[in-house]
């Protein structure tokens, strides 16, 4: 019997293959007579199987992938065809035919309910992806990418990339051509906002049953993104902050007898005069007169001194959404910190001054290497990423990896470093200390836990300080003094979101991109079509859509063995399930083997799951605890005890030798 155009469009979507390489696979498989002859094998007919179920789905909305025409900058060539997911489309189908996602955005309409009056929040986002060959001089299939959520959804589902729905992917080479990412983003907010339908009058959800009314909360992207979604100057600048009146590259304040300007170094934010829109829209407007006035030598010097350029069509300029757009930025903590950041370099420094002391990295790197990860983020664990370095460079790691190996070097210096120091040294440990209260900070944030607003922002100063004291101002960069603006970022938005998962989010776009070899006139469409698929085929399966309810994850009746182990901790029981993940308290998958904190009887305890088990609405889990000797030290003990899943709060990294563990608990390394 042939398989129906689902099944060939299924076919590889788990895990990533190629059409060429699964249409060479079930080639041979049919040569071989262990698939039907009548199932047609070739890319041509699993292209064909994708556009068919993508055109049967249907929406009130019409088409998923849709077009918008831009002209180009330079009028002498020809305009531009954008190929974006329609949005109204995207959510109507999704929502509709993915019964985990529906399940999760009806629960969130109970809590947070949405009307005109009460709208959602749009949380926006923007990068560049560059599939293929990194090194080439000109890589035509650069493509600017664009995903939105909603801050509504929940603190899981911002954190996960199935949750992040594509906008566009356009090549960055085509965006150029229109005069940038400003005047994309421009075309990209009408189409939002102002046709029909749109999110400010809002957009009938079918199966739910209301209609979803949303207005833009937040902005975020990497440094170089926002540039050129505001044509901020940026570094670049003689007015080097776009979100600073006054903030000027070092040196140049020394010129400046009123006392306005100030340096970027500066680590008392209360010197700074920060823009508001309408202070950028004087800007504007002041080019806008000035441009026919001057020549191009002395207009070009003028957006210098300024800190902004003048783009016409760009989306500073649009008369509905551009005056209120400064408000809507956000800077992303996480590349602020660990990707190329702040982090990275003082990591690097500091790591010379163990050396210096005596405190090898080759014992550093191999005690880092002893740790085990939670599964969750296994793929992430910091390994070897102290090796080969034999200067005070910024230290070389993925952000993920960072962020986990820092973790480990705190223990590390808390173990065999502190006590013994001298006053340099002890200097270099109070601002890495410094650093690590910040990224705890970030990251309790970014999971939901309540942070005071003022607590964040006396971090971040009280670690620019340190880092001043301990290696001046030469290793300063303009990150540094973006990390003082998150604290009114905070207190605007409710969050701090992260970038890193839309890091994770752009493997399944570069996957299908770098197959895509012909970078012709419909090389968007092709792509945003396995896209769509894509996320549409993740939002169907449970596991992608966050849960906030404690249980197992994908249930299955036990195994004789894993019954007879059942009874031997609770005894006899029918309509049993179990699993080898669960939901926690917090909201974390926590898995088989992971070391996990548990909260029992009002008291922080260490154990390892060996278990996971659901009976009717009771879910239990066997924890082998563990004895606490002193701070992060542990017995291991084989001690298993049944505990309801609602106590376990989430797994940690923790190196084992014999019976001993160092175990390293995040509430415990906060007190430090």
């Amino acid at each position: 019997m042939p398989w129906s155009k689902h099944q060939l469009a299924e076919l590889g979507r788990r895990s990533y293959v190629s059409k060429a390489g699964l249409a060479a696979v079930l080639t041979e498989l049919k040569a071989d007579g262990l698939i039907p002859e009548d199932n047609p094998v070739s890319t041509r007919t699993l292209k064909r199987a994708r556009d068919d179920f993508l055109s049967d789905l249907g929406s009130t909305s019409g088409d998923l992938i849709k077009t918008i025409v831009i002209k180009a900058s330079n009028t002498a060539e020809p305009p531009l065809t954008v190929s974006y997911i329609d949005p109204f489309a995207m959510l109507q189908v999704a929502i509709d035919n993915c019964e985990p996602l529906r399940e999760h955005v009806l629960k969130c309409l109970v809590e947070n309910p949405c009307s005109l009056s009460s709208p959602w929040k749009l949380c926006l986002y923007s990068d560049e992806v560059s599939p293929g060959n990194q090194l080439r001089h000109l890589n035509r299939r650069k493509v600017q990418v664009i995903y939105y959520s909603f801050q509504e959804l929940g603190r899981h589902a911002l954190g996960s990339e199935h949750m992040w729905f594509t906008l566009c992917a356009a090549r960055s080479v085509e965006v150029n051509r229109i005069g940038g990412l400003s005047v994309l983003w421009r075309h990209l907010f009408g189409i939002l906002f102002e046709g029909t339908p749109s999110l400010s009058t809002g957009l009938p959800l079918g199966k739910v049953g209301t209609v979803l009314c949303c207005k833009l909360s937040i902005l975020i992207s990497d440094e170089k993104a926002i540039k050129e979604t505001v044509e901020m100057k940026g570094a670049t600048g003689t007015l080097n902050c776009g979100l600073c009146r006054n903030c000027v590259t070092r040196d140049l304040e020394t010129h400046d007898r009123a006392g306005w300007l100030v340096s970027y170094t500066s680590t008392d934010f209360s010197k700074f005069v920060p823009h508001a829109n309408e202070s950028v829209q004087k800007i504007l407007a002041h080019l806008q007169e000035q441009k026919p006035l001057l020549s191009k030598v002395a207009y070009d010097k003028l957006e210098q001194s300024l800190g902004y350029n003048l783009i016409e069509g760009g989306l500073l300029l649009d008369p509905v959404h551009g005056s209120s757009m400064i408000d809507k930025i956000q800077y992303d903590w996480f590349h602020i910190y660990v990707v190329h950041g702040i982090a990275n370099i003082e990591c690097g420094l500091f790591l010379k001054v163990l050396h210096v002391y005596g405190h090898k990295l080759e014992a550093i790197n191999d005690f880092c290497n002893r740790f085990s990860w939670p599964s969750q983020i296994r793929g992430s664990a910091p390994k070897d990423v102290f090796t080969k370095r034999d200067s005070d460079s910024p230290l070389k790691a993925s952000g993920s990896e960072t962020l986990n190996v820092l973790v480990v070097l705190r223990v590390f210096i808390l173990m065999y470093v502190v006590e013994e120091a001298n006053l340099e040294l002890r200097n270099a440990c109070e601002s890495f200390f410094c650093l690590c209260r910040v990224l705890d900070l970030c990251t309790q944030i970014s999971r939901g836990r309540p942070v005071p607003f003022s607590d964040l922002g006396g971090a971040i100063r009280k670690h620019l300080e340190a880092f001043q004291k301990m290696y001046g101002i030469d290793h300063w960069t303009p990150k540094f003094h973006m990390s003082l603006h998150l604290e009114n970022m905070f207190r605007r938005h409710g969050t701090l979101l992260s970038c890193a998962t839309h890091e994770r989010k752009h493997k399944v776009l570069k996957n299908f991109a770098n197959h895509h070899l012909n970078a012709g006139a419909t090389w968007e469409t092709s792509l945003l079509k396995d896209v769509v698929y894509h996320e549409l085929s993740g939002l169907r399966q449970h596991s992608s859509v966050p849960r906030a309810t404690v249980g197992l994850l994908d249930g299955k009746k036990p195994t004789k063995r894993m019954m007879e182990n059942f009874r031997q901790v609770a005894g006899e029981a029918s309509d049993v399930l179990t699993s080898n993940s669960v939901v926690g308290a917090e909201g974390f998958v926590i898995s088989r083997k992971d070391c996990c904190v548990l909260l029992v009887e009002g008291r922080l305890v260490v154990g390892e799951a060996w278990n996971f088990f659901q009976v009717e609405d009771r879910c239990i889990s066997v924890v082998s605890l563990w004895e606490h000797v002193h701070g992060f030290m542990y017995k291991v003990a084989e001690n298993p005890v049944v505990v309801e899943v609602q106590c376990l709060r989430e797994s940690v990294p923790y190196s084992r030798v014999e019976s001993d563990a160092i175990v390293l608990v995040p509430e415990r390394a906060l007190r430090v």
